[in-house]
């Protein structure tokens, strides 16, 4: 599972009945893109709802992994990949959003990215994880790291020696064309179909 932003709405589904057991089922690993674990500056989707930021650090019953925002600010999205790699629409919604969010040319930062990749490919060697510990939260919307065998919070170290691969899977990831799905129908349609070609 992945969080890209405050953890309000994640937090009060702990509060339905047998949702902690349904998750400790179903979710191997929960990667939000929160804290700075390089500068220890304070994060927005922490200081957003920090109690709920807490709770969830505390209470959620499978292991967690953050992507701080000191790995976002060090692999920004590359700007200059929208006028290349998307160019097979003529009105990318991905291309439109960016733009309208930040005059260009502007190389996003990408923790919410960076998540979505460790989340997805997390044997790619992108990334090297933290060795366990437990993440506190802060008053002014830091995360704390304290250093625990008994943890079960790590945090994503590095990726600046793969910074061209983790870009390339960025541009590769958000730009790939959808497949068309081939029409569906249920046999007694496909039948009328065929016979109307008749």
């Amino acid at each position: 599972m992945v969080l890209s932003g405050p953890a309000t709405n994640l937090a009060k589904v702990m509060d339905l009945p047998g949702a902690k057991e349904l998750a400790a089922r179903k979710v191997r690993l929960l990667v939000w893109a929160a804290g700075d674990y390089g500068s220890g500056a304070a994060d927005r989707h922490i200081k957003a709802d920090i109690p709920s930021a807490r709770r969830l650090f505390g209470e959620w019953p499978t292991p967690i992994v953050a992507a701080g925002g000191e790995l976002g600010a060090a692999l920004p999205f590359p700007c200059a990949s929208l006028d290349k790699e998307f160019t097979w629409a003529p009105n990318h919604p991905v291309v439109d959003a960016y733009k309208a969010n930040h005059a260009q040319p502007f190389d996003a930062p990408s923790t919410a990215m960076v998540a979505g990749l460790y989340a997805v490919r997390p044997d790619a060697g992108y990334f090297k994880v933290s060795e366990p510990g437990i993440i506190g939260v802060m008053d002014n919307g830091t995360a704390h790291f304290q250093p625990s065998a008994e943890g079960k919070h790590r945090y994503l170290i590095g990726g600046l020696e793969q910074k061209d691969k983790i870009l390339q899977a960025y541009v590769e990831l958000a730009s790939t064309k959808p497949v068309p799905r081939a029409p569906r129908f249920r046999g007694v349609q496909k039948k009328d179909v065929e016979e109307k070609k008749r």
